[in-house]
């Protein structure tokens, strides 16, 4: 099988949204992140972790970066579209408007 990295973005408002959830509200939306961890099963090889402050860092220096990229998950799947396919009714894309996921293929470098 292949290695997948899934990335998650979020808009700022959906991380607000996070910072001040009771938590009852949180409860609630990592029941449906387990159950997704259930679901996936072996095809999950690292749940991942959500990000906070980020840098994105160029040639000319460095900036805030918070609000794009707000997590990741390596899945593995026999290609692209069985991947997608584990990404089906993601809760991640339930959570507020505007999440939505990537997923990519790395490429294995040397061989």
């Amino acid at each position: 099988m292949k290695k997948f990295v899934v990335l998650y973005y979020s808009p700022p408002e959906a991380m607000a949204k996070m910072k001040t959830s009771s938590p009852e509200d949180m409860a609630k939306g990592q029941a449906a992140w387990m159950e997704w961890f259930k679901k996936t099963g072996d095809h999950l090889v690292e749940m991942g972790e959500f990000f906070t402050q980020g840098t994105r860092i160029t040639k000319s220096g460095s900036e805030d970066s918070s609000g794009k990229v707000t997590g990741y998950s390596i899945i593995q799947a026999d290609s692209l579209d069985a991947a997608k396919g584990l990404l089906e009714n993601h809760p991640h894309l339930e959570w507020h408007d505007g999440c939505s996921l990537e997923v990519y293929e790395p490429m294995e470098m040397g061989k």
